[in-house]
């Protein structure tokens, strides 16, 4: 390619910005006037259905050379943009900044939300639930380690509803000011991150130490102060601490998945497409648990997940938290949900939602 030919090229990326921007401010003052009807008719602005669909039915329309990933991650900003126009958005989540929590609110929300991070899941459901924070963002469970029950417990504690689900894929990557491996003399990282990278470490930095932090984000802050330090954390960790990823995706396990739940103080629209949780508790007598269960399979509504926790105040006895496909407004959920709460102890539904494939 001649330099001629090159500069030409950069002439028609500078033309194709510039209808990119007209039509950008274009939406977003669309989106405005959207915002101006959904405030004076009482309506949430946030609408996790309307964006699911919408990236779906970009993706579809997308021929190309710009992957879908790509698209979902401009987009997710066009839309955190077009929401902050519309009202502010505060969101609380456990942090600090840099970790997986983080990561997930910042995929859900976008850069224009205002993401709080809190000392613990509690902060997060008392900010919600005290009106501090529009909405809150909390794990729930992991693909390899399974549910995290502080959070399972704190949905009995609090009346608050779910309204979208985020699932994130945990890649721990090692970052450092050093651009070369053989330059690293310690490693720092939380100690489930470390265990969880123990096959890389080991076959990479044999003869290195692994200092344990109290967060992937606090390693990420010590090694940004040290030159010949690395930390295990997320990408997001890299780009607020400006360090260089030299390791990617050092994980054990290539599947390694966090599912979040977004706490509100009501849940969402029918869809068409959604998944509803609930908290059941039965008898402890034999057959109590079938007897529970029955409903959804006559009626057909596919379980998509099950876990027990242990009942604070009585021994030995157990709550379920039960997730199944469809929405509080089916007419075969509000069924099927009447017939569950006949057969249980105690029934509480924590919310509908759209699915997320």
């Amino acid at each position: 390619m001649e330099k001629k030919e090159l500069i030409g090229l950069r002439e028609q990326i500078d033309e194709t910005d510039a209808s990119l921007l007209e039509l950008l401010n274009q939406r977003q003052s669309l989106s405005i006037k959207v915002g101006q009807y959904k405030n004076s008719e009482g309506l949430k602005i946030f609408d996790p259905g309307r964006e699911r669909d919408l990236l779906d039915r970009l993706k579809k329309l997308n021929t190309g050379p710009l992957s879908d990933q790509a698209l979902a991650n401009i987009y997710r900003q066009i839309i955190s943009a077009s929401v902050a126009a519309q009202a502010s958005i505060k969101v609380g989540y456990l942090g600090p900044e840099a970790t997986f929590a983080h990561e997930a609110s910042l995929n859900q929300f976008g850069n224009s939300a205002h993401l709080i991070p809190q000392g613990s899941h509690r902060e997060v459901f008392q900010g919600v639930d005290r009106g501090r924070f529009n909405y809150g963002v909390v794990a729930v469970e992991n693909s390899s380690q399974g549910g995290v029950g502080e959070t399972l417990d704190l949905f009995i504690e609090f009346d608050l509803q779910v309204c979208q689900e985020i699932r994130l894929r945990i890649n721990h990557h090692l970052m450092s000011r050093a651009e070369d491996l053989n330059e690293v003399k310690r490693v720092y990282s939380h100690p489930q991150a470390l265990q969880q990278c123990s096959h890389w470490l080991t076959s990479n930095l044999p003869d290195v130490p692994l200092l344990e932090a109290g967060s992937t984000s606090a390693a990420a802050r010590q090694a940004a102060e040290e030159n010949d330090s690395a930390a295990v954390a997320s990408s997001v960790a890299a780009d607020i601490y400006g360090l260089e990823i030299i390791g990617r995706a050092i994980q054990n396990a290539e599947q390694n998945v966090t599912r979040f739940l977004i706490l509100a103080k009501s849940s969402g629209a029918r869809t068409g497409r959604d998944k509803t949780s609930i908290i059941a508790t039965t008898e402890n007598t034999p057959g109590s648990l079938f007897s529970l269960m029955e409903p959804f399979s006559v009626n057909g509504i596919n379980m998509t997940k099950i876990e027990s926790r242990p009942m604070k105040d009585e021994a030995w006895a157990y709550v379920f938290f039960i997730d199944v496909e469809g929405h509080v407004e089916d007419e075969v959920m509000k069924r099927t949900l009447d017939e569950v709460k006949q057969r249980s102890r105690w029934l509480k539904v924590l919310g509908s939602y759209p699915q997320v494939d």
